[in-house]
């Protein structure tokens, strides 16, 4: 909290001035807190309690944050990805979604931890913070598929909450690539040298593929 107003020859509590929500917390225990009252509003960010000042008071209190009170989040996963008949080496591109499913006045701080072995991935973006309760935020994933053809791969993502390990979700995966079709040379010569014989030499192929 900082730059509360209090009115001239006001006299009494501080929460009889309606003073904003402010985070405390994540950790439980005991920190120092500063209270400082000056005759000028002080920087929005960055200020660290110190200053110069013609008037006012300073003072630093001991406050013990009780574990109980802190509103704990709770990270919550939505969605899974699909890929089919995906072109080896090619880029695919997919999206899920993460929420804070958390007590009111909690804010979640995550990260993508792990990710499928498969192919190269990229994701955007990868972690966050401050995340409100009951609020969604969409996450891209990009796969670069294998250079293997006729095959299925699976594996799961896997974000966490970054102030409590025990806290994840994962997003399931699977990208599936076609046979690769390989034709030898002389055929694409003799398609090349022989017209008449071209539709009958692409039906064949049709057939065999």
């Amino acid at each position: 909290m900082i730059n509360l107003l209090i009115p001239p020859l006001y006299i009494g509590p501080l929460s009889g001035l309606a003073p904003p929500n402010f985070v405390i917390g994540p950790n439980a225990g005991y920190v120092w807190t500063r209270f400082t009252i000056t005759e000028r509003p002080v920087p929005m960010s960055g200020w660290k309690g110190d200053g110069g000042f013609e008037d006012g008071e300073s003072e630093d209190y001991l406050l013990l944050i009780d574990e109980d009170i802190i509103p704990k989040p709770d990270l919550e996963c939505r969605g899974s990805i699909t890929w089919n008949d995906v072109k080896p080496g090619t880029t695919v591109t997919d999206t899920f979604e993460i929420r804070n499913n958390g007590d009111p006045g909690s804010f979640l701080n995550w990260q993508i931890t792990s990710w499928p072995t498969y192919g190269t991935w990229s994701f955007s973006p990868p972690s966050g913070t401050g995340l409100a309760p009951n609020s969604w935020i969409t996450i891209t994933a990009t796969c670069v598929a294998p250079n293997q053809g006729q095959s299925t791969f699976t594996g799961d993502i896997i974000v966490c909450n970054s102030d409590d390990a025990t806290d994840c979700c994962n997003i399931a995966t699977s990208l599936t690539t076609p046979r690769v079709r390989a034709f030898a040379p002389h055929l694409f010569s003799l398609i090349t040298r022989f017209t008449d014989l071209s539709p009958i030499l692409k039906l064949l192929l049709q057939r065999l593929g």
